[in-house]
Formats: structure tokens, C-alpha cells, sequence
């Protein structure tokens, strides 16, 4: 190999070397950047199944004995259909909180 050729070789090289090391640089930040996403898609739904807003504000219950922090899923369910439970030996039918059952007509209070 000539010596023009191995220049022109090693050149090419530690180019490709920096934009290699570039890119990566460039993605090591993106992936260490501060990573608060969700797993919620809104912060409501993220208070009805953990209990907590977005900010980290825990949502208690009154009125409940024993655990003042209760999720809302954990009684009317992941769909909010609503579910019988057990609570201090007693079953409980909590109700069902979704959009069409809370308008309709025998639910509006005014």
C-alpha cells in the first residue's frame, strides 16, 4: 500500500470514528436526561390508580378507618364498573363511576 493510500485510509477511519462518537454522545444525553414520563396518560388517571397526582401529592379518603390511603381502582375496579369487596368483614358494592352512569338522568342532582 502506498503511503498517500494508508494516509487517506486513516483518515477516513478517524472520521468515521468522531461521527460514530458523536451520535453516541449525542443519544448518552438524550438517555440521561431527566426522565419524569408517565406511565399515565393524564393525571387523572394517574390518581385513580396510585393514589398520587402527577406532582406527588398523595389523595387521601375521609372517612375511611385504617387506611387513609385508598386508590380509586381498588374499590370500583380498573374499568370503574364498580365491584363487590370486602372491607373490616363486611362486603361493600361499590358503584359505578364512568361518564355514562354519572349523567344520566337518575344521577343528576340539580
Amino acid at each position: 500500500m502506498r503511503k498517500e493510500g494508508l494516509i487517506s485510509c486513516l483518515e477516513r477511519g478517524i472520521k468515521w470514528f468522531f461521527v460514530v462518537s458523536l451520535v453516541g454522545f449525542v443519544l448518552l444525553l438524550f438517555s440521561c436526561g431527566d426522565s419524569k414520563e408517565s406511565v399515565y396518560s393524564s393525571n387523572g388517571e394517574q390518581i385513580y390508580f396510585s393514589g398520587t397526582s402527577e406532582r406527588g401529592t398523595e389523595i387521601s379518603v375521609e372517612g375511611m378507618t385504617g387506611n387513609d390511603h385508598m386508590v380509586c381502582a381498588g374499590c370500583h375496579g380498573p374499568d370503574g364498573k364498580g365491584r363487590s369487596i370486602r372491607m373490616m368483614e363486611e362486603e361493600i358494592k361499590s358503584t359505578d363511576i364512568r361518564y355514562k352512569f354519572l349523567t344520566a338522568k337518575e344521577h343528576i342532582h340539580g
